[in-house]
C-alpha cells in the first residue's frame, strides 16, 4: 500500500485467495469486513481513514482467508 493523504482514500487488491470465499479483511488486528473472493480468487476494498475512524499515521491491513494471509502497511494522514 502507500500513503493515503488527509480526505483521501486508497483500493486494496488482494489476489490468489479461493475463488468464492470468504475472506477476512482487518486493520490493526481489527476486523473491518468479510469479503467474497470472485471467480479469480481476487478481493478489493476501497479503504477510507476518516470513515473507519482510523487516526493518523503507520496502520497495518491484513486479508486472510481459508489457505492465505497477507499484510501490508499504510500511513494515513
Amino acid at each position: 500500500m502507500t500513503d493515503i493523504p488527509k480526505g483521501g482514500t486508497s483500493y486494496l487488491l488482494g489476489t490468489g485467495f479461493l475463488p468464492l470465499h470468504p475472506v477476512t479483511f482487518s486493520i490493526d488486528g481489527k476486523k473491518v469486513a468479510t469479503l467474497t473472493a470472485n471467480a479469480l480468487g481476487t478481493v478489493t476494498y476501497m479503504i477510507d481513514p476518516s470513515m473507519l475512524g482510523l487516526t493518523a499515521g503507520k496502520h497495518t491491513a491484513q486479508v486472510s482467508g481459508m489457505l492465505l494471509t497477507t499484510t501490508s502497511s499504510f500511513t494515513s494522514h
